[in-house]
C-alpha cells in the first residue's frame, strides 16, 4: 500500500534520525493531514505529474483526473 504525500523536510537530523524523511499527507476532502516521519529508502518520487496535480489527486480522494502533461506543458 502507498499514499501520496509530498516532502517537507529531507533530512531530520535535527532530531537525531539519520537517513529519515518528514512526509505530509493530505486527507481528501480536507484541509487536515498528516506528517509521517519514515525512511528515506521508502520513498518513491513521482517525477511524470506535477505536484498541483499530486494535490488535486490526493485531496479528492483520487477522483480527479490527473493531466499527464502537466510536467512537459511547465516546461515549455
Amino acid at each position: 500500500m502507498w499514499r501520496v504525500g509530498f516532502i517537507t523536510q529531507d533530512d531530520m537530523d535535527d532530531f537525531g534520525l539519520k537517513d529519515y524523511v518528514a512526509v505530509y499527507v493530505p486527507m481528501a476532502y480536507s484541509v487536515a493531514g498528516n506528517v509521517y516521519i519514515i525512511p528515506k529508502q521508502r520513498v518513491r518520487s513521482i517525477t511524470n505529474i506535477s505536484a498541483t496535480e499530486t494535490m488535486k489527486f490526493a485531496v479528492s480522494g483520487g477522483v480527479t483526473n490527473v493531466d499527464d502533461h502537466s510536467v512537459t506543458d511547465a516546461k515549455k
